[in-house]
C-alpha cells in the first residue's frame, strides 16, 4: 500500500498500485500549486481526513482541488458529479517515499492552451 500525506498528516491518501506516469500541468492553477498529478478512480484511494480539507472549485466547474485545512497543502483534485469524470488526481509530491517518483515516466499536459 502507497501513502500520500500533507506535511502534517492530517490528510492521508491510500493506494495499492503506483501508476506508470505522473503528469504535470501547466495551466494556470496547476503551475502555480506546483504539483504532479497520479491519476486514480475513486474506488481505487482511500483518503482519511482528521479535518476536513478545504475545497477550491473554480474556471468550468469540472474539478474540486483540496488542501489541508491545517498545513495547506494541495493534497488532490476530485472530479465533480456534473463531469462525468471518476478521477481523483494525488499530489505525488506528498507520497511518502518521493524516491518513487524517479521510476515514473513524466507526462507534460498543456493546460495552458485549453
Amino acid at each position: 500500500m502507497h501513502k500520500a500525506k500533507c506535511h502534517c498528516g492530517d490528510v492521508e491518501l491510500s493506494f495499492a498500485e503506483l501508476p506508470d506516469t505522473y503528469t504535470i500541468c501547466n495551466c494556470s492553477i496547476c503551475r502555480r500549486y506546483g504539483v504532479k498529478w497520479i491519476y486514480f478512480t475513486s474506488s481505487e484511494v482511500s483518503i482519511k481526513e482528521k479535518t476536513p480539507t478545504t475545497e477550491y472549485i473554480w474556471g468550468d466547474k469540472m474539478i474540486g482541488f483540496h488542501h489541508c485545512s491545517v498545513c495547506g497543502c494541495v493534497t488532490h483534485y476530485i472530479g465533480l458529479p456534473d463531469c462525468g469524470l471518476d478521477r481523483v488526481a494525488i499530489n505525488a509530491n506528498l507520497l511518502e517515499y518521493p524516491q518513487l517518483l524517479d521510476e515514473l515516466v513524466i507526462r507534460k499536459f498543456n493546460g495552458a492552451d485549453m
